[in-house]
């Protein structure tokens, strides 16, 4: 592969630029339309307020119970996060209020920016025709769009990986403006405290601008090697931080043998042919599902698209390209060989999600133009991409609407809690019946963002003379067992106090996937 800086003026980009009766401008509008139907997508995901689902409770709880220097120290439940993205979270709670519009508006913004962000790399790498079909894998694919509606740090990934993919792009493209180094040693530090996986992406900035770069003035290595020092000073502190979460303990066992039993069948076993048959699957799976796909090659057009976009450059000398975008790839694969990282996890691998998009939108072009051969042919494959396209997006925006919730029994935990703050008065105190570890995490988000007056695991809060009712609130079976300790203390604490009234709150479940459930909050009287 030569090394060629990249162009958008390339003898192929004429041959890409407009079809016969679709010219240009026809084109560039249904990029833009592609592209507002990405936004809308994002924005009424984020409109519709789903529930608050355990996995986001789990790292949501840590905004509630921690400060800023606490959170760089390590996070309960088994969770870790980049530093920016919990200090943004951090702050996002204690100025906007703890609910799921204030701790998923900074994912919004992220998933936002990095569909402008992403659009603006197809303008600087790829013709009018590549470009739209680029977009189009981008805009209306269910994982950017589901994951910046979470309160998790995925969308931070893919917007990270694009602060240091476009500035090398730029320099790839124009290596005279040496500005775009000068950015990139900037920037580097910032994304790799935003994003864990950045660090693979500024990796393969690395890889990729070596040999150009080697051909440049010393000025230009000399800022190179500044962005180098930067990189390495960068992931140095982010282990920093990342090694204080990992050893974290819950129930004497750390968060990183738990993330590693987890994540378990997302590094390569050890036998080198089952190896490689995992690799394939795990590449032809949910990693590229764009726009659409699913585990166990149900992404194999998407994947053959990105080959012929890959070999389409590299015939073209824009090898250091091919480079940039691919070697990501090939270094999380090695992360996850080393059991650092999972590979093929699609939530997990929004970092790849610029190149697979790209090379994906590339590779349609090319098959388009120099394989499709009858003209009204390819007008017509073209239009048939761009409705599907659209109609996997409106898709989601229907999806969504139908369904603006994970699971049913999420919808009936807040339910529950709003008619439960509704009964028991913001002044009086609340014990759990249950501790922290072992709760179903979204009640603990709940409970925990109520603050001081609720205490767990039975333990009683201080009672002043003047109070006359005390509440508990158990979830699951068993509950009188523990009403009846907690009656217990209370009047081995002062007597006179009984149970005044009890009210069950009942899920009847929706399958084995979301099973029944029971809750019930009982309140304790002291007689005058």
């Amino acid at each position: 592969m030569s090394d060629t800086p990249a162009s958008t003026h390339a003898p192929d980009a004429d041959a890409m630029t407009a079809l016969p009766n679709l010219s240009t401008r026809a084109i560039t509008r249904c990029t833009i339309l592609l592209l507002i139907v990405g936004l809308a997508a994002r924005l009424l995901r984020y409109a519709l307020d789903f529930p608050i689902w355990g996995d986001e409770a789990m790292l949501a709880v840590n905004f509630a119970w921690l400060d800023y220097r606490q959170l760089t120290q390590g996070l309960h439940l088994t969770q870790v996060a980049p530093l920016l993205f919990v200090w943004g979270e951090r702050t996002a709670y204690l100025w906007l209020g703890p609910d799921e519009y204030s701790l998923r508006l900074l994912p919004l913004l992220a998933g936002v920016g990095s569909l402008l962000l992403y659009w603006h790399l197809t303008r600087v790498l790829l013709p009018p025709l590549a470009r739209l079909f680029a977009v189009g894998f981008m805009a209306a694919a269910i994982w950017p769009v589901g994951m910046c509606n979470l309160i998790k740090p995925y969308s931070f990934d893919l917007l990270m990986a694009l602060a240091l993919l476009v500035p090398a792009a730029h320099w790839l493209n124009q290596p005279q403006q040496r500005r775009w180094l000068i950015l990139l040693t900037v920037i580097t530090p910032i994304a790799l405290l935003g994003s864990y996986t950045a660090v693979l992406v500024a990796g393969a900035v690395s890889l990729a601008l070596a040999r150009p770069v080697w051909r440049e003035c010393r000025g230009t290595r000399a800022w190179f090697a500044a962005y180098n020092v930067a990189m390495i000073a960068g992931f140095l502190a982010t282990s920093a931080v990342a090694n204080g979460q990992l050893s974290t303990t819950t129930h004497g066992t750390s968060t990183e043998a738990g993330m590693a039993q987890y994540w378990n069948d997302n590094f390569p076993p050890a036998n080198p042919l089952s190896a490689v048959v995992w690799g394939i699957l795990q590449t032809l799976g949910q990693m590229t599902a764009y726009p659409a796909g699913s585990a166990n090659g149900g992404s194999a057009i998407t994947v053959f698209l990105c080959i012929v976009g890959i070999i389409h450059w590299c015939r073209r000398g824009k090898g250091a390209l091919v480079m940039l975008l691919t070697a990501p790839i090939a270094l999380n694969l090695v992360a996850a060989i080393l059991h650092r990282y999972p590979y093929g996890v699609g939530r997990l691998s929004q970092h790849l999600a610029p190149g697979i998009c790209l090379l994906a939108g590339l590779g349609l072009a090319v098959m388009i133009v120099h394989v499709i051969r009858p003209v009204r042919s390819k007008l017509h494959v073209t239009i048939g991409a761009v409705i599907v396209f659209l109609a996997l997006g409106v898709g989601l925006m229907v999806r969504d609407v139908v369904k603006p919730y994970r699971k049913p029994s999420y919808v009936w935990i807040r339910s529950t809690m709003e008619a439960i703050h509704r009964q028991v008065p913001a002044d009086e105190p609340v014990i759990i019946c249950g501790t922290t570890n072992s709760f179903e995490a979204v009640f603990v988000w709940h409970w925990s963002i109520e603050g001081s007056r609720v205490t767990w695991d039975e333990a009683l809060p201080p009672l002043e003379p003047t109070t006359r009712r005390v509440w508990a609130f158990h979830h699951g079976n068993k509950a009188d067992e523990c009403f009846r300790r907690v009656a217990a203390a209370l009047n081995e604490r002062s007597e006179g106090w009984r149970i005044a009234s009890r009210t069950p709150y009942v899920f009847e479940g929706q399958g084995h996937r979301d099973p029944p459930q029971r809750c019930e909050v009982i309140s304790f009287e002291r007689a005058p």
